[in-house]
């Protein structure tokens, strides 16, 4: 941990601040943030790879250090018996606020009890496979690699498969909600050097008017009101298929039913859907990609 004798200008010059800070916290926000925000923002960065989740974090943070007239800020105190930097206190301050933010958004993980029966190969495989939703390749790859566990393409198959079955229909719901919520958000800007990635996607509409926007909140509705219509059986599974992108087969398993089963909520739930739409007068255009319009069929 630096000391503050260590950059002696620095030390000075956030002394300054500090002060400023204990006298007028209002008034010194401003001068506060521009001093230290590349150090907030370096703590931020270590949680979170886009831009968007960095920023998200970056606004929280500084909502906390400046409530209650950034009493988090006036807290810190120089200690001789225990020198540290203004700004490695910050560092740890940002630090727990982050985890804070982290375990809000995306819950804590608690692994299942029956992982305890397990031996390490099985947990190992659960917690790639599984929990990750690595393909079965790469967790062979990751066991050799990282843990020197060697095993074949047919026993990492089957050790899946038994481990998937002795889970209960909750946990694999838990699981899947876990990580659907964790992807990260694609990059829609048309502009690479902006969007600062090479899988762009170019933004195109053949309906640039602003009543667009409208007629797709107003089908989001609709569609939001077919669904309710639905009983919870049918509509999990449309969720589950045109969602979140599970095959059939996966989706039987989450719902503890028959492929032969789900097939047929499927069927049931998107005519019953494709009639009230077709009925409110919404058409497939009208509807985001992400509100199942995959339903429409081609």
């Amino acid at each position: 941990m630096r000391s503050r004798k260590d950059h002696p200008d620095q030390t000075a010059g956030d002394d300054r601040v500090l002060r400023r800070v204990a006298e007028q916290p209002a008034a010194a926000w401003d001068e506060f943030l521009e001093r230290f925000a590349p150090t907030v923002f370096r703590v931020v960065c270590v949680f979170f790879d886009s831009y968007d989740r960095r920023m998200d974090l970056f606004v929280f943070v500084c909502q906390k250090l400046r409530e209650d007239g950034m009493k988090r800020v006036r807290s810190y105190r120089y200690r001789p018996d225990a020198p540290c930097t203004f700004r490695s206190y910050l560092a740890v301050v940002v630090r727990n606020l982050a985890l804070d933010f982290v375990r809000a958004s995306e819950g804590r993980y608690r692994p299942f009890r029956f992982l305890d029966r397990l031996d390490e190969t099985d947990r190992r495989i659960f917690e790639y496979n599984l929990r990750d939703r690595r393909p079965l390749e790469e967790v062979g790859r990751l066991l050799d690699g990282r843990h020197g566990i060697q095993i074949d393409a047919a026993e990492l198959k089957r050790r899946s498969g038994r481990i998937e079955d002795a889970m209960s229909p909750n946990q694999r719901w838990r699981l899947l909600s876990r990580f659907w919520a964790r992807r990260p958000p694609l990059h829609i800007d048309p502009v690479k050097d902006s969007a600062g990635t090479e899988a762009t996607v170019p933004i195109r509409s053949e309906l640039p008017d602003p009543a667009t926007a409208l007629d797709s909140k107003t089908a989001g509705e609709e569609m939001r009101r077919a669904l309710e219509r639905l009983e919870p059986r049918k509509r999990l599974a449309l969720v589950l298929r045109y969602r979140d992108g599970l095959r059939v087969r996966e989706a039987a398993r989450v719902l503890q039913a028959t492929e032969k089963q789900v097939e047929h909520w499927l069927s049931d739930g998107t005519a019953v859907i494709r009639d009230y739409l077709k009925h409110r007068r919404v058409l497939r255009d009208d509807l985001d990609p992400d509100q199942l319009d995959e339903m429409w069929g081609p």
